[in-house]
């Protein structure tokens, strides 16, 4: 049988790679909206009960564990986007044509807000972060609906609100808790599950060993 043997003990060191670190929560439909969702704070599964699908490691978050960067990871933050839309839904269905005005409204009436534990760094109107993908204008083909364009619904992925100070990143270390909150407007239920990704835009160092 083959002996591997244990790697010995030494320095973490750091690759960096262009690429952001992202997490998603939702809405369930059917419920009226809470007053507010968080992100970043459970990466194995959705804290909003009913959703019609369970979180996945790729599509829906790219980080492991909860509550923090992994050890020895370490990402410099220089953009915000966040895209909300409904991954599992017919919106061209005659019943779920109101979905694109849910969408628009969440955007326009809630805000989006960065804490470090429970200080917050910074906190803007949702539809300041673009969502970085998507048609810049929404169509449907039934008679009668009325759909409004986003402002900030640009069809690019480089597109991000600039979250710089004096143009650094903000700097973000491994199991530093922070978070982001989707403070939501009342009135609103969602015809659809609704999920809500927020990215963290910016140059991630992931720990190797050497």
């Amino acid at each position: 049988m083959r002996v591997v043997p244990i790697p010995a003990v030494g320095a973490v060191g750091s690759r960096p790679r262009k690429e952001p670190i992202y997490d998603t929560e939702g809405w369930a439909p059917g419920v009226p909206m809470a007053a507010q969702i968080v992100t970043f704070v459970n990466f194995s599964g959705f804290n909003t009960a009913g959703l019609s699908l369970a979180k996945t490691f790729g599509r829906d978050t790219n980080l492991q564990g909860q509550n923090g960067l992994p050890a020895a990871h370490h990402h410099y933050w220089y953009g915000l986007r966040m895209k909300i839309r409904s991954l599992d839904a017919d919106l061209s269905d005659a019943a779920n044509v109101g979905v694109f005005e849910e969408i628009n409204r969440i955007r326009e009436l809630s805000f989006t807000q960065f804490r470090f534990a429970s200080s917050e760094l910074i906190t803007i109107q949702a539809d300041e972060a673009p969502s970085g993908t998507g048609p810049q204008f929404a169509q449907t083909t039934h008679a009668g609906t009325t759909i409004l364009s986003l402002p900030s619904g640009v069809p690019t992925r480089g597109n991000a609100k600039d979250v710089t100070i004096s143009g650094r990143p903000v700097e973000i270390v491994a199991l530093e808790a922070f978070r982001v909150v989707i403070g939501t407007p009342s009135g609103i239920t969602p015809t659809v599950s609704l999920y809500a990704s927020v990215i963290l835009e910016g140059l991630l160092l992931r720990g190797i060993t050497g």
